[in-house]
């Protein structure tokens, strides 16, 4: 399962994963986060860009509400694209999902929408939250993966 979300393009997603992640500025080191810990990153990079732009529109800081949109947009792409369709059915479900936030983010911008924010956090805690779940059968694949030395 847990290679659903990491692509065998590893290298490409690793590279896409950290130029996004760069983009929510979270203090934590990327340097030695492995793929499994690089997704979760990005989810939390999400969600809290998605929390600062509910308040930006509480403030009426419409131009800042919309730089955090944008960002929680291009995170969210930056996921999409490191979908593994080789994986599945759960792969084109999730990008179906992914797509579906991405519209909801966008009507949240031009009607500055608190609720629909609120909805679009809560579908990626539930995403977050089953991917948090399998960390551990995640390390252990990408263990087996790894070619022996």
């Amino acid at each position: 399962m847990a290679t659903i979300l990491i692509s065998t393009r590893g290298r490409a997603m690793y590279a896409q994963g950290i130029k996004q992640y760069q983009k929510v500025s979270t203090q934590t080191s990327i340097v030695d986060a492995d793929p499994h810990r690089l997704v979760q990153l990005l989810f939390e990079g999400a969600c809290s860009r998605i929390a600062a732009a509910k308040g930006h529109i509480e403030r009426k800081e419409y131009d800042k509400k919309s730089n955090q949109i944008n960002s929680a947009i291009n995170i969210i792409g930056g996921l999409q694209e490191s979908l593994n369709f080789d994986a599945g059915e759960l792969a084109y479900n999730l990008e179906r999902l992914y797509d579906y936030l991405i519209r909801r983010l966008f009507e949240a911008n031009i009607g500055n929408s608190i609720e629909t924010l609120e909805e679009v956090n809560g579908l990626l805690l539930q995403i977050k939250s089953a991917w948090d779940e399998i960390r551990d059968q995640a390390l252990q694949t990408m263990a087996n993966q790894r070619p022996s030395k």
